[in-house]
């Protein structure tokens, strides 16, 4: 069995059960010791375009774990990542 779209509903720690079915099953954050070996800066070409990014961003962190994208001071976002 799959689950599909669970990643709109969970941040990062959870627990999947079911009514017909008395088992449960916990998920939890993975824990990572990587150092990013790369750090890059990114912006939209146009300001309107920025959600986009910030959203395009958001789902690929959420889809690799070693990436790390922050939000400078100085309104850049900045990647950081271990290839």
């Amino acid at each position: 069995m799959a689950l599909t779209g669970i990643d709109d509903y969970l941040l990062k720690t959870g627990t999947i059960t079911s009514v017909d079915i008395p088992e449960s099953h916990p998920i939890r954050s993975m824990k990572y010791s990587v150092a990013p070996i790369f750090r890059v800066a990114v912006k939209p070409k146009n300001a309107s375009d920025l959600p986009k990014l910030q959203k395009g961003l958001t789902k690929l962190s959420k889809s690799d774990p070693l990436l790390k994208v922050d939000r400078e001071e100085t309104g850049e976002i900045v990647l950081a990542g271990s290839g």
